[in-house]
């Protein structure tokens, strides 16, 4: 992703940007989507960002909407929750997770969801560990 914070034009647009990120991989149309983003604080330890994108290259996709947000509530505890709507297909892709952390390695919970309108719920839990180099 590429984008530049519209903080250095004003400071009350410093949580905006725009942006353009590419999208793609095997078996998966390649896609450069062209939007803004924005980064409100809402607390010490969370990180959160806005991302609408209502324009893309392939011209089949359409606009995109996603949130990310994550809180850290100790050092060894941390939730996280990503949400990516598609307007076509109509799908929105969701994957809440909960770290707890030691040192460089952590426990992990998640579970990938994928919801397509008029069609079955898809959830997949995923439990594992991570490594910080």
């Amino acid at each position: 992703r590429l984008g530049y914070f519209l903080g250095r034009v004003h400071d009350a647009l410093s949580h905006v940007g725009i942006a353009a990120e590419y999208n793609g991989g095997s078996g998966v149309e390649d896609i450069v989507r062209f939007g803004a983003v924005y980064t409100p604080h809402f607390s010490d330890n969370n990180f959160t960002l806005l991302k609408i994108y209502p324009a893309e290259t392939s011209g089949t996709a359409g606009p995109q909407v996603d949130v990310f947000t994550s809180q850290r509530f100790t050092d060894w505890l941390t939730a996280s929750l990503l949400v990516d709507g598609n307007v076509k297909p109509r799908v929105v892709y969701s994957e809440p997770e909960v770290d707890l952390t030691y040192n460089n390695a952590a426990l992990f919970g998640q579970g990938r969801v994928v919801w397509q309108l008029g069609k079955k719920l898809d959830l997949q839990p995923i439990v594992g560990m991570k490594y910080t180099f």
